[in-house]
């Protein structure tokens, strides 16, 4: 029988390590790394230990190398014609620094080259014809487009740039389509982010030109881990790599935006892992997109100018602050909506002109609220805007092209999804997608899950686990944090901490053993069965605390059962 824990999840418990039998540490890291899919002595040893970037090759990205040597070609002869090449991002995290890859590797090895970022408000996403004519117009020497993170579902709008005489190479990391459009050069992969399509582009360029311009000297892995963390990609496989060695050179960043970054936020160069990455450095760089102009987020990781580094890092900071505030606000509308829908396994959320930057946020937070697909659409006149987000084994992108001819354009990934749509044909889409969720769906997709690694009694617990567990890092999708369940645990100590008690602190003891432990965010429990000397079965993570220079072993709860 499933075991749910007071948050309301079910506990999936995959293994089961007794502190009686003879415990060999390699059993725990074999453990882990099965729950992980991480399986045969190759794939534990690059696991454990990620090869450098430099060292993978196409094959590994996924790419054809063909297409890579294809690309640089028609970028070379570009320059040789003395044609600009514009690249046109995208305006969240990734296309923001793939984008800024792709430019430095180009600008500093003397192409004219120009990066632009569209307006999601005024033009939306993608490359769009009307834009690109724009530059034209403005650039009468413009030869090339080089989309990225964007353009493998744009058929008809890379058609017309083509008919406008300019070359386009597209840079994309998303779902293909059924009709790959007419591009000059396709490089694609979805092993990696845009950033990561973006990256390995710019290092096959490096090798064939050096450069004429010195330009930031990491190789543009300090932006390559921030885009690949804030588009949520899986960190078991090619994206571990990216990631452990991008944080090192993130962490060693010289970039003057990004310091003035770190400063405002208040982290420390250094201490810098998965945690800063998405909640505190992504969402600033993000916040541009969703409520001003993502071109200010560039300008930050590329500039050298330090007074200009500090004056966008603190607009940056400004932005992000009234992002949350909107998001809040919006929240609590589309919760009330919410809440009268929830008989149906799916929910639709329609609102009048509700920001456009935000609605994937807030369809977000529903899911995270309710647990079930939830697509906010914001309705405007002739064209509204949607945003999706799913639950494991429900994907919406897959989902919502069964109803492909009724928008006008659709993207995205298994978890996430992006539409636009006439106005007029939204409640034809709500009835046909709630009808087909209610149909489909399995009861139990809906139902979230905590899954453990393995359940220890605290005897198993001392630094030699921690040292392995360390081993794991860094911690993301794919590759979640160790969890472990803990059963008949007493309470030697308990008492609220924070911010009006938002939190539970423990003292807790098993076999002899004491540990501190903290719940987040648990501080609302009545703590009338929850006292000294009553037991708890735990799920935790294991980590360190450091105090007054003092270093001890410390649980993390995320979950508790009553005994």
């Amino acid at each position: 029988m499933a075991i749910k824990g007071i948050s309301g999840r079910i506990w999936q418990v995959r293994s089961v390590l007794r502190s009686e039998s003879k415990i060999d540490l390699n059993k725990i890291i074999s453990l882990l790394l099965k729950n992980r899919g991480i399986e045969g002595k190759v794939d534990q040893e690059n696991f454990l230990n990620p090869p450098h970037p430099s060292k993978l090759k196409a094959i590994d990205f996924d790419l054809n190398e063909g297409d890579i040597k294809k690309a640089i070609s028609v970028m070379n002869n570009k320059k040789e014609e003395g044609k600009k090449i514009i690249i046109y991002g995208d305006y969240d995290a990734d296309g923001i620094t793939g984008s800024a890859i792709l430019w430095e590797a180009l600008y500093s090895r003397g192409f004219d080259v120009l990066p632009y970022i569209p307006d999601r408000a005024k033009e939306g996403y993608g490359i769009r014809s009307e834009s690109v004519a724009k530059l034209k117009k403005k650039y009468t020497d413009l030869g090339m487009i080089i989309t990225v993170d964007n353009g493998i579902t744009s058929f008809d709008e890379v058609g017309r740039v083509k008919e406008m005489g300019i070359d386009v190479i597209i840079v994309d990391h998303h779902k293909k389509d059924r009709k790959l459009p007419p591009a000059d050069v396709i490089v694609h992969s979805d092993k990696v982010a845009g950033c990561g399509v973006s990256w390995f582009l710019s290092q096959c360029l490096k090798k064939e030109i050096r450069a004429k311009n010195s330009f930031y000297d990491n190789d543009g892995l300090d932006l390559l881990v921030i885009g690949t963390i804030a588009d949520q990609m899986d960190l078991t496989g090619i994206n571990r790599s990216l990631v452990k060695h991008g944080i090192r050179a993130l962490n060693e960043t010289k970039r003057k935006g990004l310091l003035e970054v770190f400063k405002e936020a208040g982290i420390k160069r250094g201490g810098i892992g998965t945690y800063e990455i998405n909640y505190v450095i992504a969402p600033r760089i993000n916040a541009m997109g969703r409520i001003s102009h993502a071109m200010d987020s560039l300008r930050l990781l590329c500039t050298k100018d330090q007074e200009k580094a500090r004056e966008l890092a603190l607009h940056l900071g400004r932005i992000n602050k009234e992002r949350q505030k909107m998001v809040d606000e919006l929240l609590v509308k589309s919760k009330e909506k919410a809440e009268k829908e929830l008989e149906n396994k799916a929910l639709v959320i329609v609102g009048r002109d509700y920001n456009e930057g935000i609605i994937g946020l807030v369809a977000g937070k529903l899911v995270e609220e309710f647990y079930r697909p939830t697509v906010v659409i914001s309705k405007r006149k002739g064209i509204s805007k949607a945003s999706a987000r799913s639950v494991s084994g429900f994907d919406i992108t897959e989902e919502l092209r069964q109803w492909e001819e009724i928008f006008e354009s659709l993207g995205g990934h298994p978890m996430a999804a992006g539409f636009s749509i006439e106005t007029g044909k939204i409640g034809d889409f709500k009835k046909k997608f709630i009808n087909y969720a209610n149909k489909t769906i399995d009861k139990s997709i809906l139902e979230p899950r905590l899954l453990i690694d393995m359940k220890i009694d605290f005897d198993l617990i001392d630094d030699k686990l921690v040292e392995i567990l360390l081993a794991f890092e860094p911690l993301g999708m794919g590759n979640p944090s160790p969890l472990f369940l803990a059963e008949k645990v007493r309470i030697v100590d308990i008492k609220k901490i924070g911010q009006d008690g938002k939190h539970l602190k423990f003292v807790l003891s098993q076999s002899d053993k004491i540990f501190e432990a903290v719940a987040f965010g648990f501080g609302n429990l009545e703590l009338v069965e929850i006292k000294p000397n009553s037991f708890l079965d735990i799920v935790f993570s294991v980590g360190k605390n450091l105090w007054n220079g003092f270093e001890s072993i410390q649980l993390n709860v995320k979950d508790l059962g009553i005994n």
